[in-house]
């Protein structure tokens, strides 16, 4: 089954096209709306009644979305997101495609509860997919306090000599056969930062992507070294910024 309307051209998932890089043989259709699903029409809300019916589930991503209407969109807008969707007015035409809402439906228009409504979806996926890598960080690399770290990189700067002073472990609940953080860990470090002695507090998720972000760099700069011959180095030039400048 397909849509009866598709809000994208042919063309604008070519290589040239806008949409290039989403496939469009993922994008959802009417097949994909979940049963006791009551029709496309947005209801007659406000932005805080509609949110109010979102609160719970986009706040802290506990409790799936058992209502139909909003399982339907969150289960669309993840199969849009799934195809290589990343724009919230794309991710919502193609919402609006798979329900089957004419070309000049209100909901469609900017603004609209309808658009809330998906956004508010996204926002519930996101969640949930934050508490799922933060359930896979730790799993995969567990802390204990006085382990020693590799370097991190933070707000574009190394940190060296890394520590764990503290940890509190994630609190970790099985939902639909996954594993989720529904509170994420708190592991206080401290290590060396531009000089200076620094302590700070992160998820095990922001670890990890700390950890990550050092190693790309390190890499980066190796692969620098081996084109150019020259070791880039992070030594600053000695004198004032005035005196460097007449150098050059």
């Amino acid at each position: 089954m397909t849509t009866a309307f598709s809000s994208f051209s042919a063309q604008s998932f070519s290589p040239a096209g806008r949409l290039s890089g989403v496939d469009p043989a993922r994008l959802p259709t009417s097949a994909d709306v979940r049963p006791g699903f009551e029709g496309p029409a947005a209801p007659v809300a406000g932005y805080n009644d509609v949110a109010d019916g979102w609160d719970g589930l986009h706040l802290n991503g506990l409790d799936r979305p058992e209502h139909a209407r909003r399982a339907t969109l969150v289960h669309l807008a993840a199969l849009c997101e799934a195809a290589g969707m990343r724009f919230g007015d794309d991710v919502k035409a193609g919402v609006a495609d798979a329900l089957g809402l004419a070309p000049d439906a209100p909901e469609r228009t900017a603004y609209s509860a309808f658009g809330t409504e998906v956004q508010f979806a996204r926002v519930y996926l996101k969640r949930v997919d934050e508490m799922r890598t933060e359930a896979r960080a730790w799993l995969e690399g567990p802390m204990n306090p006085r382990q020693r770290l590799k370097a991190l990189r933070l707000d574009d700067r190394r940190v060296s000599a890394v520590r764990v002073l503290s940890v509190q472990a994630p609190k970790l609940q099985n939902r639909g056969g996954e594993t989720l953080a529904v509170r994420p860990a708190q592991v206080v470090l401290s290590g060396r930062c531009s000089g200076l002695e620094c302590t700070f507090s992160l998820s095990a998720r922001a670890v990890q992507q700390a950890r990550e972000a050092q190693l790309a760099y390190t890499h980066a700069r190796n692969a620098l070294a081996d084109t150019d011959g020259v070791r880039p180095t992070r030594r600053r030039p000695v004198g004032t910024a005035n005196e460097w400048t007449r150098l050059l």
